[in-house]
């Protein structure tokens, strides 16, 4: 393994070695069982580009200063979701990139460890979402989208996603890097501008099909609720009062 340099006990009451494993690069390994790889050390602290490991898969791979992340950065949650974006004092803060475990993807911005701002937000079956975020769900105002794709075509966007996570994390970040998954300049069976409230389309909006049909006024969890106007190919047809998707009254426009 190396020489070990120090072995010795914090105040957190964890023991610790510290070892030389070549000539650029320490390891350092926890009472919990994580090993810390670190190119750097300053006042005994790891710096520099580091690798957290537990039972040897990866935690963490990126800059630390004063043991905590900062700087660019990947980070395996619990989950076995992966952010790969920027750190400030161990917070997610500014641009990320965050690959769920199930090939839904989201692009944005962070604040406080949690997505906040404008983000994209795209799910394996082709729907996407852009807009606002608050606390990690998308609130204000929003475009939601369910593209006419292929299977194929589903199954190559995800290929992309997945190849992605394996560029260097500079490549990764890049703006261009995520234009081709996120276009929406292309066919769609729905799509949505408005209001959204906690993940769901709720508020004022205009819903629109691939029949020619659209909807502008109130929504709730994705239906229809409220006053709202009915078009078809552009045309006004009827304004009414719809609960829950069902017209109830027609009113004067």
């Amino acid at each position: 393994m190396g020489t070990v340099l120090i072995k010795r006990r914090r105040k957190v009451s964890r023991y610790e070695t510290l070892s030389i494993i070549n000539n650029s690069q320490f390891l350092s390994i926890g009472s919990d069982g994580k090993k810390l790889y670190a190119n750097e050390y300053k006042d005994c602290l790891p710096c520099g580009n580091v690798k957290l490991l537990m039972n040897e898969q990866l935690l963490f791979e990126g800059t630390y200063e004063n043991v905590l992340p900062h700087g660019q950065g990947i980070q395996i949650d619990s989950n076995n979701g992966k952010y790969v974006g920027n750190f400030r004092k161990g917070i997610r803060e500014g641009y990320g990139l965050y690959y769920y475990s199930k090939d839904n993807f989201f692009a944005g911005m962070y604040k406080d460890n949690m997505q906040n701002g404008l983000g994209y937000k795209r799910f394996s079956q082709g729907q996407i979402i852009i807009g606002q975020c608050k606390e990690n769900k998308f609130n204000g105002e929003c475009q939601f989208f369910i593209l006419k794709e292929s299977d194929e075509k589903k199954i190559n966007t995800n290929l992309k996603i997945w190849l992605l996570s394996f560029k260097p994390v500079e490549e990764q970040l890049m703006p261009e890097s995520i234009l081709e998954i996120f276009d929406t300049n292309q066919p769609y069976y729905l799509k949505y501008s408005g209001q959204f409230v906690d993940d769901e389309l709720t508020g004022q909006g205009e819903l629109m099909n691939d029949r020619g049909e659209k909807w502008v006024g109130q929504f709730t969890q994705f239906l229809q609720n409220g006053i709202c106007t009915y078009y078809k190919d552009d045309k006004m047809i009827y304004k009414g009062v719809w609960i829950m998707v069902e017209l109830q009254d027609e009113i004067e426009a």
